[in-house]
């Protein structure tokens, strides 16, 4: 077929193929995804609309082959009552493509995706959601210390009482926990890092003794920003015995606190030697003074009466010095003796949970309770019951 006898024909294509290209832009949906998916499709029509004019410039002998299609087509789009129908059915293989423009359906689903944010943002003011949906109220504090008993004393079932401490962690989520007798042999890892493990909490390990691993621990369920520990004075047992305090300094929801553990010495050598030891801790923990209140957990040895407790209360001097710690327990719980050992039957109360106090005003002691004064799976946790303290902080 020569150019002349076509022409007619391309031009009302042409006409035909610009309405049919306008309606593509106004009918998308340009700011979804599907829009570049689909932008391959949306090049074509163009390309289908502006070839024949091209051509029909140039005259070249390939547009004559590609207009035969073309040209048996044109009579279905004249007969069309609206040239805005015509178009796409059958004009060009572009045209064929153009229904896939027209399945910019997946355009159409974009505002589903878009939709999308808006449900979960309807969701969200339900009160659906995960965890960061759940108001933190960050004034609360628990804090646990737990005596672990080392194996040298007690060997058996040492993975079931690790996993009862490890089951009251998770239960109650202390923010910190302090943990006296942590032990690591050849046979059984360090049970600070174990209890870590299954509980999810960060740890750290001061190793105490001589000849033997054991120390003082802590769990923290928030980042540990530094820790520190110091050996304090005088040992026993020939000096394979020496006690510790660790601390750290952790990113809480309320601030960074400053946590610390302890296991003072046994009654021998008397109270002098033990108060010796207090002192000293006391002087560790004010060179990691903080603004905010800190706590300081762990078996202290001695009974609520005697020197050591005293000087932690303010209650007593040694040295010239005393500290103005606040018993927990004491405050919470006055009629109640609190006895934390021996777990089987417990007569005397030296686990203790002290608030440090900053530079404002105290936190309020909400509660204390002891856990673990039951035997689980047959066995008890430790010949020491845990204490554990909930603070409102001011």
């Amino acid at each position: 077929m020569k150019w002349s006898s076509w022409m007619p024909v391309a031009a009302a294509l042409l006409l035909i193929g610009c309405s049919s290209s306008s309606n593509g832009r106004n009918g998308g949906e340009p700011e979804t995804s599907a829009d570049a998916e689909a932008a391959p499709d949306a090049e074509a029509t163009p390309d289908a609309d502006a070839e024949p004019a091209g051509e029909a410039e140039a005259g070249g002998e390939g547009s004559d082959a590609e207009a035969t299609p073309e040209a048996e087509a044109a009579p279905e789009p004249e007969a069309a009552p609206e040239p805005e129908v015509a178009p796409e059915p059958e004009v060009a293989p572009d045209a064929e493509m153009a229904p896939d423009a027209e399945m910019a359906p997946d355009a159409e689903m974009a505002p589903d995706a878009e939709a999308s944010p808006d449900s979960e943002a309807a969701r969200e003011a339900e009160g659906e959601g995960s965890a960061p949906e759940v108001e933190l109220d960050t004034s609360l504090i628990t804090i646990l210390t737990m005596n672990l008993q080392t194996p040298v004393l007690n060997p058996s079932d040492l993975e079931t009482r690790t996993q009862a401490v490890a089951d009251v962690v998770l239960a109650e989520m202390p923010d910190f926990v302090a943990l006296q007798e942590v032990t690591e042999s050849s046979s059984y890892d360090n049970r600070a890092e174990v209890l870590g493990t299954l509980t999810g909490y960060e740890w750290v390990w001061e190793q105490t003794h001589v000849g033997m691993k054991e120390g003082v621990g802590i769990l923290s369920r928030w980042p540990i920003q530094w820790s520190e520990a110091q050996i304090l004075p005088h040992t026993e047992w020939g000096g394979i015995l020496r006690r510790a305090i660790i601390g750290v300094g952790a990113s809480a929801p309320y601030g960074e606190l400053h946590f610390y553990s302890t296991h003072l010495r046994i009654d021998e050598g008397g109270n002098d030697e033990r108060l010796d030891q207090a002192l000293e801790s006391l002087e560790f923990i004010e060179a990691h003074a903080s603004p905010l209140p800190g706590f300081y957990g762990g078996d202290f040895n001695a009974r609520p009466d005697e020197p050591t407790s005293l000087f932690f209360r303010g209650e007593r001097e040694h040295g010239g010095r005393s500290a103005s710690f606040i018993d927990s327990w004491g405050v919470i719980n006055p009629g109640d003796p609190g006895y934390t050992i021996p777990s089987d039957d417990p007569d005397k109360r030296i686990d203790y949970i002290y608030v440090i106090p900053g530079t404002g005003d105290l936190p309020e002691v909400l509660s204390c309770e002891r856990v673990l004064t039951e035997k689980v799976d047959g066995v008890f946790a430790s010949d020491h019951v845990g204490v554990i303290c909930r603070y409102r902080m001011p």
